[in-house]
């Protein structure tokens, strides 16, 4: 995948792209795909903060 822009928010130091993918397989298949600045915690703090609390606990699975 191209990233075409990524526009910087102002006094951001980052200067790399990350690449996350969190999967979902309770009920419904679902795989959500990022690609910016945020790294895999983030991303996911994101996705959480959506996430239905009668959902229970979210199991995560990451490599290093």
């Amino acid at each position: 995948m191209r990233v075409l822009k990524l526009e910087r928010e102002p006094g951001d130091q980052r200067t790399g792209v990350f690449t996350s993918g969190i999967v979902s397989t309770a009920g419904r298949q679902i795989a959500l795909y990022f690609t910016g600045r945020q790294h895999a915690g983030e991303n996911i703090a994101d996705v959480l903060k959506q996430r239905a609390r009668e959902s229970g606990t979210a199991i995560q699975m990451c490599d290093a």
